[in-house]
């Protein structure tokens, strides 16, 4: 029992995402709820650890993994109204985190299943790739160095290196020098 995922805070509001899918918005200064809802609503399912990835907050969107039907899911940061859901899938245990390309800023998906690539406008996805594990866990959160992303997962999966391009990603190298199973 207990949460899983670190806040996000942004301007004059806290979100948290709990295991069980609960996603809620409280005013920062004195806690008052705001609004509240859950992934199950839009067709989310929690994975078997319950929900762990931290909500991220960007352009007046919050997304979070929801699982299931709505692998991931986007509410307007304000009112807490569903704006898109996207992909099916387990959802995995990692932050939702951005990448830049040229002028534009796109969502990384560290999923149960594999690493996705979206328009934080609308959910369209622009790629995606398999990563599996035992028991669909990709618990850390993408690292982004300008183009380059860095992921791993434990079970013995081990680690890889991507660099993203206009259209889809480039396959630099794997190994299994490092086999995180989750970061801190």
């Amino acid at each position: 029992p207990g949460s899983r995922a670190t806040p996000g805070i942004d301007d004059d509001r806290v979100y948290t995402f709990g295991q069980c899918g609960d996603l809620v918005c409280w005013r920062l200064v004195d806690g008052t709820l705001v609004w509240k809802g859950n992934v199950g609503q839009a067709g989310g399912r929690a994975p078997r650890w319950g929900h762990s990835s931290s909500p991220l907050v960007y352009e007046g969107k919050v997304f979070v993994q929801g699982g299931g039907n709505a692998l991931v899911v986007a509410y307007d940061k304000l009112t807490g109204e569903l704006v898109w859901k996207a992909l099916e899938g387990p959802a995995g245990y990692a932050t939702i985190t951005t990448l830049r390309l040229g002028e534009a800023t796109k969502l990384l998906v560290f999923h149960g299943t594999g690493l996705a690539c979206l328009d934080p406008a609308d959910g369209t996805v622009l790629w995606q790739i398999p990563w599996e594990t035992s028991y669909d866990v990709n618990a850390t959160t993408p690292v982004v160095a300008g183009q380059t992303i860095f992921i791993t997962s434990g079970y013995r999966t081990g680690c890889q290196a991507l660099e993203a391009k206009d259209g889809g990603v480039e396959f630099l190298w794997r190994n299994k020098a490092i086999v995180s199973h989750h970061s801190d």
